[in-house]
């Protein structure tokens, strides 16, 4: 997780790409959060897989990083994957990611 902040605060786009698939959801979300600032829409395929992961941080951090994806045709069936998966837990701790992309929109 610090390895990624700090990539961030480089601006060391090459270790934040490595770190958001990095098997911890702690540090794949702060790459992911990383990426945002620094790499833009240009890391809307790191922000797509985020969506693919289990940990709900990763997941409410990739939804939420770029206010409209670049790439749609890939993003929007990730999007979707993800929502059906976080209503079919409908755990407490699910609610905070799903409400927060609610009121994204």
């Amino acid at each position: 997780m610090y390895a990624a902040r700090a990539a961030a605060q480089l601006g060391d786009r090459e270790t934040l790409d490595r770190l958001a698939k990095d098997d911890d959801d702690n540090v794949s979300e702060a790459a992911v959060e990383g990426l945002r600032k620094v790499a833009g829409h240009d890391a809307d395929p790191a922000y797509v897989l985020g969506l693919s992961r289990q940990g709900y941080q990763v997941v409410r951090a990739s939804a939420l990083a770029p206010r409209r994806y670049a790439a749609q045709d890939e993003a929007l069936p990730a999007l979707e994957a993800a929502r059906q998966r976080l209503n079919r837990r409908r755990g407490a701790t699910t609610r905070t990611t799903r409400v927060t992309r609610l009121q994204e929109r």
